[in-house]
This record gives structure tokens, sequence and C-alpha cells, in this order.
């Protein structure tokens, strides 16, 4: 039985990759898992983030800074069109 392996994006080369900060991250992360449920679900005791989840950031990352949407609206952008 062979089993798939999971990649996981830690913290700190998000926040890179993004460019911004660790609150920032944890701030818009508390916020998309609201709005997104379980499609941008971190569970407890998973080493980093899923390469779904930073597809995710970064569709709202870019909407953030193209759009000068506010956050709220980011999130809700992503709930109804997906990302």
């Amino acid at each position: 039985m062979t089993y798939a392996t999971i990649e996981y994006y830690s913290v700190e080369s998000v926040t890179e990759m993004l460019n911004i900060s660790e609150r920032t991250l944890r701030r818009y992360t508390a916020l998309l898992s609201r709005k997104l449920g379980k499609e941008f679900d971190r569970k407890k005791g998973e080493p980093g983030f899923t390469p779904q989840a930073v597809a995710a950031l970064q569709k709202f990352c870019e909407l953030r800074r193209v759009n000068n949407m506010p956050v709220e609206r980011c999130a809700e952008y992503l709930r109804v069109n997906g990302f």
C-alpha cells in the first residue's frame, strides 16, 4: 500500500511568499476559516499550510492589493467564486 504525502508550507515560507507579517497571516487565516469553512480548514496539529490553503491566501492577498478590497469582502468573494 502506498501513501500519498502532503506537502506543507511553513508559516515563515507563507509570510515570505505573500510579503505579509505573521500577525496578518493569523488574521487572514482566522477570517478565511470562518468564511470558507472546510475548504480552508487548518486542523490542529498540522505542520503548516497545504497548497490549497496557500492558493486561497494568494488569491485573497491579490484581491487586497490589486482591487483594494476590504478583508471581509475578499473573503466573501472567495466563498462565492472559489479560488
